[in-house]
């Protein structure tokens, strides 16, 4: 995934999300949040290295993470 990554209800078969869990993640050296729900169909992750906290670049791949996504079909 890019280091900042829109995520829509629409992509992931949903109308609409009322919640968002991060269960897994490829790289031991970054980490993944849920910055912000832009609204009840779109939110954002965020992606930052472990040993510091800083947002990686925009150019650098971040590794594959895995989400469980709750919301309405």
């Amino acid at each position: 995934t890019n280091t900042h990554e829109k995520v829509t209800a629409s992509s992931l078969g949903l109308s609409s999300i009322s919640a968002v869990e991060i269960i897994g993640q490829e790289s031991l050296a970054n980490g993944f949040q849920v910055v912000k729900y832009l609204s009840d169909s779109t939110f954002e992750l965020k992606a930052f290295t472990l040993s510091n906290g800083a947002v990686l670049a925009t150019t650098t791949d971040a590794g594959t993470v895995r989400l469980r996504v709750y919301g309405n079909i």
